[in-house]
């Protein structure tokens, strides 16, 4: 087994990782699969966070990558939205989806009781096509 970071913002295992697990059958755990909590859409400013929070010092919670990258889960929310379910839940489906070939060696690291009971819908949602293309087209700092 393998962890690394994999979501919707870090898709640079899709190249070289998940390939040669899925080759030696080596399942790959997806660490922050909600790209830190930001793609659940439950940032809306980085005020948000915790003074003391680690995630201040991170790019893609800062300034106008923030600003791009809050824009950028509003269109995941709406499509979430359409389908009756979470931000965060359409995050990790189309993640999951968009490279069905890879997605039987992915497996996503479960942290809070919370998240363990969407795991049956996690691994049972239905994507439409048009939804995964507008996800797939999307492209987060």
């Amino acid at each position: 087994m393998l962890q690394t970071e994999y979501s919707l913002w870090t898709r640079e295992p899709e190249t070289d990782v998940l390939p040669v697990c899925r080759e030696l059958g080596i399942s790959l755990v997806a660490y922050s699969p909600l790209g830190r909590g930001f793609l659940t859409g439950i940032f809306k400013k980085p005020e948000d966070l915790a003074t003391d929070d680690l995630r201040r010092y991170m790019p893609r919670f800062q300034g106008e990558n923030f600003s791009r990258n809050l824009q950028l889960v509003e269109k995941i929310s709406k499509i979430a939205m359409e389908k009756n379910c979470t931000p965060g839940r359409r995050s990790r489906n189309a993640l999951s989806r968009a490279n069905n070939e890879h997605s039987k060696s992915v497996i996503p690291k479960r942290s809070r009781i919370s998240t363990l009971k969407n795991l049956h819908s996690y691994l049972y949602f239905d994507l439409i096509t048009n939804s995964q293309f507008l996800i797939k087209d999307t492209h987060f700092n």
